[in-house]
């Protein structure tokens, strides 16, 4: 009931949508990369998400310094906005990796959507400490947790399945699953009175 009658969450709720399509192609799909693809081993597994990790702890680290410069709507924003590119990005490099086994940008990509991760959900706490009290606050983490974890139901089945089949439909699918919520995620904020009061705030 907070996340539905609160238009911050439900802001944050789109986030959530775009992060997990991030998250799939990561952990799902790189198996498939590194194995079908590249005919590498587990250690490359560990790279990769190094790299992810790496582009998550570069943004972790400033994201004080980028919510009291740019607010908590405007800084997600970005990270949605960074997410949907490092999709396409992935899209040209997996069609790239497929056709002539060339994959060394796909390390970057990983950076990429690491960065564009920690950008979304490094201050995603501080809106949900707006929204609630602290008679609710336990509650409205667990409901963020459950829900941000219910879009893994739709971005895994998509990278799992179609990745398997075909890695560049997977890549493409989920670009498209990002581009719709990035967009919805941007344009929510101007609509709802959000992204000024946050800025003037540093919230």
């Amino acid at each position: 009931k907070v996340f539905g009658r609160t238009p911050t969450l439900r802001f944050l709720l789109l986030t959530n949508v775009v992060v997990a399509t991030g998250t799939a192609i990561i952990l799902v799909n790189f198996v498939v990369y590194a194995h079908a693809v590249f005919g590498l081993g587990e250690d490359a597994l560990a790279v990769a998400l190094a790299c992810y990790g790496v582009g998550s702890l570069v943004v972790a680290v400033n994201i004080p310094r980028l919510v009291s410069k740019l607010g908590v709507i405007h800084t997600m924003t970005a990270g949605a906005n960074v997410i949907v590119a490092g999709l396409a990005m992935a899209v040209i490099v997996t069609a790239v990796a497929t056709t002539t086994g060339a994959g060394g940008t796909c390390l970057a990509t990983w950076v990429l959507l690491g960065m564009g991760t920690s950008l979304v959900n490094t201050p995603s706490s501080r809106l949900l400490a707006d929204a609630s009290t602290p008679a609710n606050r336990n509650l409205v983490y667990t409901a963020q947790f459950a829900l941000s974890h219910a879009s893994f139901l739709d971005t895994y089945p998509v990278a799992g399945w179609l990745g398997a089949a075909n890695l560049i439909s997977s890549a493409a699918v989920l670009l498209l699953i990002a581009a719709f919520a990035g967009v919805v995620a941007v344009v929510f904020p101007r609509t709802h009175g959000l992204g000024e009061n946050h800025r003037r705030s540093g919230r």
